[in-house]
């Protein structure tokens, strides 16, 4: 998780730092939770408990997590 613990400049220098790998045709490989940089993936692996959940495009899988947390903030009214 590169961003964890960096300042909002920072992080937007990572985000340019991403951008600039994938427009040189880099093959990059990040862990993160935050949505700005998923957004910039092609394709997303979701991993639970250490098995894959999801693979897919990017879009096909943002949507699904999307979903996700949408239904875990629903329950019973309570965050799980």
């Amino acid at each position: 998780e590169p961003e964890a613990g960096i300042d909002i400049f920072s992080f937007d220098n990572l985000i340019n730092i991403f951008k600039s790998l994938k427009s040189n045709g880099n093959i990059t490989i990040i862990v993160s939770h935050q949505q700005k940089i998923l957004k910039m993936a092609d394709e997303i692996v979701v991993l639970d408990n250490g098995k894959v959940k999801h693979f897919g495009h990017s879009l096909d899988i943002l949507h699904l997590l999307d979903n996700l947390v949408c239904k875990k903030l629903r329950v019973g009214g309570k965050n799980e």
